[in-house]
């Protein structure tokens, strides 16, 4: 009987010792799977920060074609208005558009837009 309960602890011992074998190489599994997947916070963040570059890119590409469309429709060539046409405000407006700016520096804008999306 003593030899019989001897083997029976013998074998739960080591039952619970591959138990917690398994149990550390599922959860290392996990951890593996879990980077592939895109799951860790690193690729959570990677993944926003893709996201926020698309739409940064969307919108100067879009911006871009605004500007192209305007100045070949020939909108952008709007008379200049008088110095004194009303309450001045505090944002600037450097760009030139609608102001009477010339083709070169709606170009040079373009151009400046373009470097900003690479």
């Amino acid at each position: 009987m003593k030899q019989l309960n001897y083997e029976l602890e013998v074998q739960d011992k080591e039952f619970e010792r591959k138990l917690r074998a398994m149990r550390q190489e599922q959860e290392r599994m996990k951890q593996i799977y879990d980077q592939r997947a895109g799951q860790s916070e690193d690729a959570k963040q990677v993944a926003v920060l893709e996201e926020e570059l698309k739409k940064t890119k969307t919108y100067y590409n879009k911006r871009i074609r605004e500007i192209e469309d305007k100045y070949k429709y020939g909108m952008g060539k709007a008379p200049k208005a008088p110095a004194d046409s009303g309450p001045k405000s505090n944002r600037s407006n450097n760009s030139g558009i609608g102001k009477g700016a010339d083709l070169a520096a709606a170009t040079q804008e373009i151009q400046g837009l373009r470097e900003q999306v690479q």
